[in-house]
């Protein structure tokens, strides 16, 4: 009997150790690797952490609002100010199209050195551009890749837009859940390196960019990346006094302003 009991111990363990395991719980999917390191370059000091997802076609608009004052000495002080706004569209049939106005305004008021006759100096200057683009958008890796071929000046008319000899830009671009710094459903893009000599909407939102001044003669802030939410954000960059580093507020909007009259060239 004892011999018995033990035998029907041992084959009850046995079917119990072969029965088939629950399934584990299914976590999220990986972050594919470029999207990762697309993710990794931005400062999550301006952005805060992003938890990478794949960007979907839609409409996406972002706008402007930059202000910079610095005193490189006490008889001079320099300002720059920059608004603008862009759209950009991210077609299901792999289209891409975008328009991108801005006016900047730089001013200098004063000179190195104190003058006795008291007369200061002064001078100024006012940007102002708009153009439409138009081009192609594919996923690879978890990032959406924008080819930007085609261009038109003076209008956000995209298919009015001429092919260009090269690319007018191109942009790299990942979307995110919302983080501590950005909503929903917001794309942040890094602009090729031609892109920051034509455009005046990019700003400095990465780990080696948002580096503090140790000087007072720091720069306006400008860079190559670029946030876009559906159905749009309002960037406010400010950097005044004696801050050595632009302080960024993200804030979601239910529409963002494009009015092509507004930063249209007036010709006399």
């Amino acid at each position: 009997m004892r011999r018995a009991s033990i035998l029907v111990i041992a084959v009850a363990a046995a079917c119990e150790s072969t029965a088939p395991a629950a399934p584990a719980a299914k976590g999220a999917p990986p972050v594919p690797k470029s999207a990762q390191a697309l993710a990794d370059v931005m400062s999550p000091d301006v952005v805060g952490a992003l938890a990478p997802v794949e960007p979907v076609a839609g409409d996406y608009a972002m706008s402007l609002k930059m202000s910079f004052e610095v005193f490189p000495t006490t008889e001079m002080r320099i300002t720059d100010s920059r608004t603008g706004a862009m759209r950009l569209t991210l077609a299901a049939d792999g289209t891409a199209r975008a328009c991108e106005g801005a006016r900047s305004h730089h001013e200098v008021f004063g000179q190195w050195e104190y003058r006795r006759d008291g007369n200061n100096e002064h001078r100024e200057s006012t940007g102002v551009v708009l153009f439409g683009l138009a081009g192609t958008w594919k996923l690879v890796d978890g990032v959406a890749e924008i080819r930007f071929d085609r261009l038109v000046s003076q209008s956000c008319d995209a298919s009015a837009a001429e092919a260009l000899p090269e690319p007018y830009t191109e942009l790299r671009c990942i979307a995110t859940r919302a983080t501590a710094k950005l909503p929903e459903r917001s794309l942040i893009c890094q602009a090729s390196d031609k892109h920051i000599e034509r455009a005046e909407l990019g700003m400095p939102m990465t780990v080696a960019s948002h580096v503090a001044a140790t000087t007072p003669m720091h720069a306006t802030p400008e860079g190559r990346e670029l946030v876009l939410t559906s159905p749009g954000v309002a960037v406010d960059v400010e950097q005044i006094r004696d801050a050595t580093l632009p302080a960024f507020t993200f804030t979601a909007t239910a529409a963002v302003v494009l009015d092509e009259a507004a930063y249209r060239v007036k010709t006399k």
